[in-house]
């Protein structure tokens, strides 16, 4: 079975010869420092290109996806080329949204200013200065890239995110987190504007750069934090009421040949939304952290798992910078719980973060790929 066909089958809630495994996914890339360490001890020389330069994982690096045999690739979208970012007069960055980014250390950039923030009135929305859709930058060498993946490779094609969030997203990035969280109670009709006019761009630039590579990819790929560790930032009474049918404009229009599939991240605590996110149009939700509260494997599977597949699921947080044994017992672990009946992709919980040993990276692609093998037997 070639590497797209098993990815479709687990697509399909289909049990095949084992599970799928990702990685360089839009939650599964290694960050710069482990990067390095990996590729030495790896002997991969020289180091891949930069392609996301500027942040905490600038490396795409497909040979170590060849040394894990994973299932996937993902074509990069590229930044608007005819917008040029500023930094003003209180050291922020400015993006071409208008968002402000400063350098803090520890994340390459923090967003520090909000640009509607004090902006109070419906008006002032429609008087912000949005980005423009149709820059070439987005998609001039993600085209060539799938369409070669495509006609010379059997990897299942998702592509990164194209966006650095989505609606949920970029409203607060615009209004400032806290803002937007009173609007959505006290200030709604304000709230349903900021909403429309996000949701309004970002189908502009979903649609001007997924039409060009609609025929070489499988997927399409968006991050969209609703969860903290303890709970959604929203419940989904309120989801629903501003953000559900928002996002399914959007993911309509990445699925209108009923071909493309959507997968989704969003990490943290998002159990009470997972049946909307079903509803919206959700293939694939991804990163399943198994530390969040409310978010034990096996009952999300046990309790959505016929409806949406899932990806990720691996804990990072602790188990990754333990023994090696432990790294064992984790993969073990999610594969029980997430691949029987099919509709599981193997991989991390989010990003292989500076702190994980190199060897239990590669002990833990060994052990999926040992036990993930279809019938799963008793792990």
């Amino acid at each position: 079975m070639n590497h797209r066909d098993r990815v479709i089958s687990a697509l399909k809630h289909e049990e095949c010869d084992r599970i799928p495994i990702d990685l360089w996914s839009s939650d599964s890339r290694i960050t710069n420092d482990l990067y390095i360490r990996l590729a030495k001890k790896l002997g991969f020389e020289p180091l891949s290109e930069k392609v996301r330069p500027g942040t905490t994982a600038e490396y795409v690096d497909y040979r170590v996806s060849d040394y894990f045999d994973t299932d996937f690739r993902h074509p990069l979208f590229g930044a608007a080329k005819n917008f040029e970012k500023y930094t003003d007069s209180a050291g922020n960055v400015i993006d071409e949204w208008g968002i402000g980014h400063k350098y803090t250390g520890i994340t390459k950039h923090q967003i520090a200013f909000h640009p509607l923030s004090n902006k109070d009135n419906i008006s002032d929305i429609s008087k912000h200065k949005w980005p423009v859709a149709a820059d070439e930058g987005r998609t001039e060498k993600i085209i060539p890239e799938a369409k070669k993946l495509r006609e010379s490779t059997d990897y299942y094609l998702s592509t990164s995110t194209l966006t650095s969030g989505l609606v949920f997203e970029f409203s607060w990035y615009l209004r400032g987190m806290d803002n937007l969280l009173m609007d959505l109670y006290i200030n709604k009709k304000y709230a349903h504007a900021l909403i429309e006019a996000v949701t309004e761009k970002l189908l502009e630039i979903h649609k001007f750069s997924i039409d060009p590579i609609r025929d070489y990819i499988d997927a399409v790929e968006f991050a969209n934090d609703f969860g903290t560790q303890k709970q959604a930032f929203i419940p989904r009474k309120i989801f629903d009421e501003f953000y559900k049918e928002p996002m399914k404009l959007i993911f309509d229009e990445i699925k209108k040949d009923g071909r493309l599939k959507v997968i989704m991240h969003s990490c943290g605590s998002i159990k009470e939304l997972i049946p909307s996110f079903i509803e919206i149009g959700v293939d694939v939700l991804s990163s399943l952290q198994p530390s969040a509260n409310d978010m034990d494997p096996l009952q999300i599977k046990k309790e959505f798992g016929r409806d949406i597949v899932f990806r990720g699921g691996v804990d990072i947080q602790n188990t990754m910078a333990g023994t090696k044994e432990m790294v064992i017992a984790e993969a073990k672990k999610r594969i029980k719980a997430f691949a029987p009946g099919g509709g599981y992709i193997f991989g991390p919980s989010n990003h292989f973060l500076p702190h994980i040993p190199v060897e239990n990276i590669i002990t833990l692609y060994e052990a999926a790929k040992e036990f993930g093998k279809y019938p799963i037997g008793g792990l």
